[in-house]
Parts: structure tokens; sequence; C-alpha cells
């Protein structure tokens, strides 16, 4: 989910600190799953996209993925930076929907729309702000991967694309990203990347499917020891001409960042009405608001 330019960068930052020797297979696995046209990235499936616990949870299967190459992740740059861009796309969408309080528009072909936009407005700046160059370069060992014959990428077009972004330059006001933003999700990505590649060479992993599946946050109020199934989440209801489903989007961003939106984008904060919030409150078994996932 995050752009082509923020996987670029964010490969960059892991070979630069897990001083692997294949910086140059390991930066090009860490874009390699966006190197299929956006109909085939789906019907092939490149980003591992699978749901669970009867549709109600739904993520970047990065687990499935290290269970079907796992010689290939612990011997290979090319498949390990791929397993970091699907750790990392779960990250994004934690971000996205959680962090920046937009779980609300989960779905809209609109909100999609926005932030691809914000995408090319930020592209200068992640280039600068990264030092991103146009040394992309595909190792000719790739095309002899089974990563490669099971996917059949093109990565000369997705490198393409990549120095076409670095070149971009449009004007315009961001409506959801700010570099802030973009940092902070390629600093948590690493950070969680880097604890991972030490994990797995003790054979363990540092993350569940339960713990980056955005499902899983919508409320503090899951215990460890509740069953997803019964998990009970509170809802509270905001009035901005009618009544809307608010799901704690807002709650579970980190005050300083809170702050920030109020002041950068009030229409996220929308105030309840004084004396209503208790009204307002209402309890949703999670299986009747999330009968099914479907939305990435």
């Amino acid at each position: 989910m995050g752009s082509r330019l923020m996987h670029f960068a964010l490969g960059k930052v892991l070979a630069e600190r897990l001083g692997i020797d294949d910086k140059e297979g390991l930066m090009i696995g860490s874009i390699l799953p966006d190197a299929l046209p956006a109909k085939e990235k789906q019907e092939r499936n490149s980003h591992f996209i699978s749901v669970f616990d009867d549709g109600r949870y739904k993520w970047f299967d990065s687990l499935a993925f290290f269970e079907k190459y796992r010689e290939e992740v612990m011997d290979d740059p090319i498949y390990l930076g791929y397993y970091f861009h699907l750790i990392s796309d779960n990250i994004f969408r934690q971000t996205f929907y959680i962090d920046m309080g937009l779980l609300s528009r989960r779905g809209e072909k609109s909100l999609f729309e926005e932030f691809y936009r914000d995408y090319n407005l930020l592209n200068p700046m992640i280039t600068e702000n990264f030092g991103l160059t146009r040394t992309l370069t595909v190792p000719e060992r790739l095309r002899d991967t089974r990563l490669y014959r099971d996917f059949g990428f093109e990565p000369e077009n997705l490198i393409a694309d990549i120095y076409a972004d670095m070149q971009m330059h449009i004007e315009g006001e961001l409506m959801h990203f700010d570099m802030d933003i973009v940092r902070g999700f390629v600093e948590k990505s690493a950070e969680v990347c880097t604890k991972e590649y030490a994990a797995i060479k003790e054979g363990r992993h540092v993350y569940s499917k339960y713990e980056m599946a955005i499902e899983n946050h919508y409320s503090k109020s899951v215990k460890e020891n509740e069953s997803p199934d019964t998990a009970v989440y509170c809802i509270p209801l905001r009035r901005r001409g009618e009544i809307r489903k608010h799901l704690f989007c807002n709650m579970n961003m980190p005050l300083a960042h809170r702050l920030k939106m109020r002041q950068t984008k009030p229409h996220l904060f929308p105030r309840l009405r004084r004396g209503k919030i208790c009204s307002d409150r209402l309890k949703f078994r999670k299986s009747a608001v999330f009968g099914g996932v479907s939305a990435v």
C-alpha cells in the first residue's frame, strides 16, 4: 500500500542498517511485489493478501510467504527484501487507517484517489529526504529464481516508473500525508524488519497475524485473552450533518500526532455534542459490524 518510493526508501534504509553485502538484491526485493501491472498483481496475489477467522481479518500474509520460501529468505537478499515489503505493507495499513484516523473511509474509491495524489506530491520530498538515486539494477540471477518463475515479474518497467516518480514535480496541497508521517512509517517498518531479521535467525517471529491485521486495532478494549470472535467494540458516534460511525480511529492516534492533526486537518476531528457522549456510545459485536472484509 505504501508508494513505490516509500518502499524504495525503506529498502535503502534496511540495506544500510543491516549491513547486507548484496544491497542490490535486497533493494530489488523490497520493491518486487509491485513489479506487475495492477490486474496481474491482484490475479497472481503477489502481495499474499489473505483473510482469516471467517473473513473478519485481512492482512498481507508475510508469514505464508516466509513458510513457502523459508530457505530462500534465509539465504537470498532478494527474498528477504520481498519479505520486508509484505511486513511493511501491514504496518502501512495500521499507519493509514488507525494512526491517521481514516478507518471510517475504508473502501472509498475517493480516498484511494486522494492518497495517490498525495504520493505524487510527496515524490520529490521522499527522493531528497532519503537520498534516492537512479542506481537500481536488476540482478541477472533474478530470472533464475523460483520467485520469478512463480510470478513473472516485470522489474524493468517498475524501475522506469520509480525513476519517473523521482523526477515528478507537481503543485498542490497534501490532504493526508506529510513527510513526518512518511519518515515515521519508514522508521517503524525498519525497526520491525530489523527485529524480525534477528528473530528468524533464531527460528522465531516477532509478530503475529492478529497483531498485524488492522481489525485487531480498532479498540484498546480487546484483551489479549479475549476471543476475536466474541470481542465487543465500543463505537463512538459523531454528528456532522448526520450521525456516523467513527470506529475509535482518532482515539488510537498518538497524542502529539492527534494535536497536530487537529490543527492541520480539523475535518477529521468533528466534536460530539456536549452531554451526548455517553448516550452516543453503542456497543456492537464485531461480527455484526465487520461481517466480512473486502476493502484494502
